[in-house]
């Protein structure tokens, strides 16, 4: 409107075409959005009027809707407008069906949810054209617009001044009227440049004074109850212009009961910016404050009740559908009731979705009378931190039994839910334990059942190797007993150099499984001194280089690059019993004509994830090799490896023995095959021996 009074300014012939147009439209435009409204109220009170009606039908037959949806026409058949159309959809917006005929276009619409027991199960929807409206508003335009032909002449003398303050005093008006409906009130205030009230008219409710002991009064001159600080800054609030909001104070209203006022000002100013005043609203908060002295009261008996076990109170009330905590719940959400005075901001800052429309419907329900509801749930504090709460809801009676709100309790319960998560976490963890130790004790089971089968192998094959020799023992010695009168003695050199061979025998398997035992057991003792490995090979070559030659084998011990030192600390007797036994095999398992190296040199061995400084010698031979899969199973006590068991002979002993002597000088054994043929036997010893192991230990 001040754009039109604006061209009205000008010339005369710009004045008479602003205005033709002003009054041939206006009145069309004013007319179809007037259609516009009222079409649009009255859908959307057809549709609550309907959605109610078949609400209230499925009630009384819930069958209706999940089977025959369509008669539930009946029950909005006589509130529907002939002149409209109804569709009825469920949840997944599909259609169940439709009432009325189709509307031409353009149509207005409006819909209205359906209820079932609390829950949203589907959508009414109301349809109207626009069309007769439109219609309706091109005659009114066409009237408008001869009027505005035949007022030509009277407009343009209007006096264009007076129309243009007029406007501009609308203008203020209507902007200070919207604001006040803005900020919702029970009253409205003005005062004027002096702070003197010129109007308070109550907008509903039990007004506070009558308005003739008001008017013309300051605010401080009113039997206001406020606090000299409070005073204070409001003073300046006034004297610095500055809008105000939620000012509280309490009075005595003139039939001296005690109520609370909430108010909130504006400054306002003239076109020149010069002040004229201020202008307000107020509200009445006296329930407020009476619920959240009784929120106070019953907080601090619950308190002194439960001292010390950290559990708030809250109440809602019915009437205004508030929300009051006590300071004890803001101190669970880490905050303040100055930083937060409603608690339903808190809440929704902290609380998921699904868990804040949980507790709604838990409260709804208790006012309903459904009982009780507790409820657990998580929160994200306004400070970061999760915590988890528990909150106890119960319905609030006045004297005579009536329902007023729903009361309850609030606290924390992080640490027990944390106590639950560890309880669950340690009763996974003993799970697996379990598990792990099931699988453990199924290997242990396992591997003493193969134990227990090559100890039986063993001795089977132990019983075969000690009765060979003792038969061997005792046939030439009832030889030599039967026949020693009247045998040659070249015959019986014979029968003795068996016998001795035999007892030999029986000896070194004696001996093996005497220190086997003393292995096992701790009991043998290790001699530790400097030892020159060359000397100890050379001295298991010379011992073993007959047996050798009569096999047809070369024994040959590998060069050594200069600068490697032979020196090693440990027993050489034993180091020298190794020895003994990996040549004694390598000739046992090479084929005649062949080749056996012993060779040395530095080496390193792992230690605590890191590589140690070492001594090493290996014996190569150039026979069958170790069968694949039975490189580590061959030093094992009690196991023979397949070659041995098909015929070559051995105990079983000789390789677990050397294992252990090794492993008392803190090194390692082991084997593998040749790239051509045969199987390398390599022992590595650390330069620095810390510790012996085994009973006995290193002396």
């Amino acid at each position: 409107m001040p754009s039109a009074l604006e061209a009205l300014t000008g010339p005369v012939l710009r004045a008479a075409v602003a205005a033709v147009i002003v009054f041939a439209l206006l009145p069309p435009l004013a007319f179809l959005r007037t259609e516009q409204v009222r079409l649009n109220e009255s859908i959307k009170a057809e549709a609550r009027t309907q959605a109610a009606m078949v609400g209230r039908a499925v009630a009384r037959n819930p069958q209706m809707w999940g089977f025959d949806p369509e008669r539930l026409a009946t029950a909005i058949v006589d509130v529907q407008n002939p002149n409209h159309r109804t569709r009825i959809l469920d949840r997944e917006a599909h259609v169940l069906f439709a009432l009325g005929k189709e509307q031409p276009r353009p149509t207005y619409s409006a819909e209205s949810e359906l209820l079932e027991a609390g829950n949203v199960v589907g959508t009414i929807i109301v349809e109207s054209s626009l069309r007769p409206a439109i219609i309706r508003s091109l005659w009114v335009g066409l009237t408008s617009g001869a009027i505005a032909l035949l007022l030509f002449f009277p407009m343009y003398q209007l006096h264009f001044r007076s129309l243009r303050r007029a406007s501009t005093a609308l203008e203020k008006s209507e902007a200070r009227y919207r604001e006040l409906a803005a900020i919702g009130s029970d009253w409205i205030w003005e005062q004027d440049a002096q702070l003197r009230f010129t109007e308070h008219t109550p907008l509903g409710g039990r007004p506070v004074f009558a308005p003739a002991t008001i008017i013309g009064s300051t605010r401080w001159q009113l039997p206001i109850n406020l606090p000299d600080e409070q005073w204070a800054d409001h003073r300046a609030d006034l004297e610095s212009r500055r809008p105000f909001t939620g000012l509280e104070y309490r009075i005595h209203d003139d039939q001296g009961d005690v109520r609370w006022f909430s108010i909130s000002g504006r400054p306002t100013f003239d076109e020149k910016g010069l002040f004229t005043g201020y202008h307000g609203t107020g509200r009445d908060i006296t329930r407020g404050k009476e619920a959240e002295e009784r929120l106070r009261n019953l907080s601090h008996q619950l308190t002194i009740a439960t001292e010390g076990t950290g559990i708030g109170i809250w109440r809602w009330v019915a009437e205004d559908e508030q929300l009051y905590w006590d300071d004890l719940i803001y101190q669970h959400y880490h905050t303040t009731r100055n930083a937060f005075p409603n608690p339903y901001k808190v809440w929704a800052m902290s609380m998921e979705m699904e868990n804040a429309q949980q507790a709604v419907k838990h409260i709804a329900e208790v006012w309903e009378g459904k009982g009780a509801r507790h409820m657990d749930f998580p929160a994200r504090l306004v400070d970061g931190s999760r915590h988890w709460f528990r909150a106890y809801a119960v319905a609030e009676t006045d004297a005579s039994g009536v329902r007023i709100g729903v009361v309850g309790t609030h606290w924390d319960i992080t640490h027990e839910k944390e106590a639950e998560a560890e309880l669950l976490r340690h009763q996974n963890h003993l799970q697996e334990l379990v598990a792990e130790r099931t699988i453990d004790l199924q290997e242990a089971k396992d591997e003493a059942e193969r134990a227990n089968r090559a100890k039986s192998e063993f001795l089977a094959n132990m019983s075969h190797e000690l009765r060979t020799p003792m038969h061997g023992v005792l046939s030439f010695a009832k030889l030599g007993q039967t026949r020693g009168g009247v045998t040659s003695p070249d015959k019986l050199k014979e029968y003795f150099t068996h016998i001795h061979d035999s007892g030999n025998r029986l000896l070194g398997l004696l001996n093996d499984l005497l220190d086997l035992s003393k292995l096992e057991s701790g009991h043998m003792l290790f001699t530790i001194t400097p030892t020159d490995i060359r000397v100890v090979i050379a001295e298991a070559v010379e011992e073993l280089s007959l047996l050798a030659s009569s096999r047809n084998v070369t024994l040959q011990v590998a060069e050594n690059r200069a600068g490697d030192s032979p020196i090693v600390p440990a027993d050489r007797d034993r180091l020298l019993q190794v020895l003994r036994n990996l040549i004694g095999n390598a000739i046992k398992f090479t084929a005649p004509a062949s080749d056996i190296t012993i060779g040395w040199g530095k080496a390193e061995l792992e230690k605590n994830g890191r590589p140690q400084a070492a001594l090493a010698f290996s014996v190569s031979d150039q026979g069958i090799g170790v069968p694949s899969g039975e490189e580590e199973s061959i030093f094992d006590k009690f196991v023979q490896s397949s070659i041995t068991r098909s015929g070559a002979g051995g105990t079983g002993l000789g390789l677990a023995i050397c294992r252990e002597i090794v492993e008392s000088h803190c090194g390692s054994i082991g084997v593998k095959n040749n790239p051509e043929r045969g199987a390398c036997f390599e022992v590595k010893l650390p330069l620095e021996l810390n510790h012996g192991k085994g009973g006995g230990g290193a002396q």
